[in-house]
C-alpha cells in the first residue's frame, strides 16, 4: 500500500509505502442449548520509512447465544480490543505526535420476546477505555449503557418502533474540568421491506448529553438513522445509512463532539470469490465549547479476492479529504 501523507498534514506531506496484513480466525459451535462463536483478529501495518507509524491493531470476541424458546432469545458477548486513533483526529495536537493509542474492554447482553406482532428488545453494555498515551489520559472513562426498543409488525413487510437508550460515562483522570455526563437518545421510526428490493429502517428522534460540571455545554438535539439497502440485481448492493452520535473529544477543553455522517456504498459481486466495493462518506465534526468545525470526505474504490477459504487478497485506492473551520 501506498500513502502520500501518512501524518496527514495541511503542509509538506510524507509519502510512504506499506505492507498491511490482517489475519483472523473464527471458531463456532453449536448444540441444542448454546450456541458459542469466538473471534480473533489483527490489522499489522509496517511502514518502509516512517517507522514510528508502525502499529498492531486487535480484536478478541466471544459471543454466546440461546436458541429462541418459546419465542424468547438471549445473547451476550465479551470482547477486548487495541486500536490506534486515525491521524485525521483532533487528538494529534501537531502532524507528527506520535501514534495515539488504547485499548477498549465491552461485555453486554439482550434479551428479546416476540408476542404475536409486537417485539421486544432490552439490552445494556459496560465498557472501559484506557489509552497508552500520557497526554490522553484524561479520556480514560467507562461507559454504561441500556437500551429498550419495541417493534410493532403492521404487515408481513413493515413494522413500526420505538427505541430509547440511556448512557453514563465515568471518567478516571481530571481534566480542564468533569467531564463525567449522562445522556439520552429517542427514537421511532418504520422497518421495511418494499418487494424484496428495498429493506432497512429509518427513524428519527431526539439525543441529550447533560455534563455535570456547568463548563462543559449540554448537547441537546434532533436525532436520526438511517440504514437503507437496495438491490437493482442479485449482483448488486447499494446500501445508503445516516446517522449521528455523541463522541469523546481528543481535545481537553470540549468534553463532547457530535458527529454526523451520510454515507453511500455499491457492492459488485462479479465472481462468487471476486466482488468490487465502491463508497463515499462525509462526516461532520461539531466540537461543542470551541469554535471548530470539521468536515471530511472519505471516497474508497476496492476489489477483494477470496483465494480460497483461508486467504484473501484485496486492492483499494482511498482519498480522505478533511477541512477544519473555525
Amino acid at each position: 500500500e501506498y500513502q502520500d501523507n501518512s501524518f496527514a498534514s495541511p503542509a509538506n506531506p510524507i509519502g510512504d509505502y506499506l505492507l498491511v496484513v490482517e489475519p483472523s480466525v473464527e471458531l463456532e459451535r453449536t448444540s441444542s442449548v448454546l450456541a458459542l462463536r469466538a473471534r480473533a483478529g489483527a490489522i499489522i501495518t509496517q511502514h518502509q520509512d516512517v517507522d514510528e507509524e508502525d502499529s498492531t491493531q486487535w480484536v478478541l470476541r466471544l459471543d454466546a447465544n440461546t436458541p429462541p424458546v418459546r419465542n424468547l432469545q438471549v445473547s451476550a458477548f465479551v470482547e477486548g480490543l487495541h486500536r490506534v486513533e486515525p491521524r485525521t483526529s483532533a487528538a494529534y495536537e501537531t502532524p507528527g505526535a506520535p501514534l495515539i493509542e488504547f485499548d477498549v474492554a465491552r461485555l453486554g447482553g439482550s434479551v428479546s420476546r416476540e408476542i404475536n406482532t409486537v417485539r421486544l428488545v432490552l439490552s445494556g453494555d459496560y465498557s472501559d477505555w484506557t489509552y497508552d498515551s500520557q497526554s490522553q489520559e484524561f479520556r480514560d472513562h467507562r461507559e454504561l449503557s441500556a437500551r429498550v426498543r419495541v417493534d410493532y409488525a403492521v404487515s408481513p413487510s413493515l413494522a413500526v418502533f420505538a427505541e430509547g437508550s440511556l448512557d453514563q460515562r465515568d471518567y478516571r483522570a481530571s481534566a480542564a474540568a468533569n467531564r463525567d455526563s449522562d445522556g439520552t437518545r429517542f427514537l421511532a421510526g418504520v422497518n421495511l421491506e418494499l418487494t424484496r428490493l428495498i429493506t432497512g429502517e429509518a427513524s428519527i428522534g431526539y439525543l441529550t448529553q447533560a455534563f455535570d460540571d456547568p463548563s462543559y455545554a449540554d448537547v441537546e438535539s434532533f436525532h436520526y438513522r438511517v440504514r437503507i439497502n437496495w438491490y437493482p440485481t442479485q449482483l448488486v448492493t447499494v446500501g445508503f445509512t445516516a446517522g449521528q452520535v455523541i463522541s469523546d473529544s481528543g481535545i481537553e477543553t470540549v468534553a463532547g463532539v457530535v458527529s454526523r455522517d451520510v454515507g453511500l456504498t455499491v457492492d459488485y459481486e462479479l465472481l462468487r470469490n471476486l466482488i468490487f466495493r465502491a463508497s463515499l462518506t462525509r462526516t461532520i465534526d461539531d466540537y461543542r465549547e470551541i469554535d471548530r468545525e470539521d468536515e471530511r470526505y472519505a471516497g474508497e474504490i476496492s476489489a477483494n479476492y477470496l483465494m480460497n477459504r483461508y486467504v484473501g487478497l484485496s486492492l483499494r485506492y482511498t482519498q480522505i479529504d478533511q477541512d477544519s473551520s473555525g
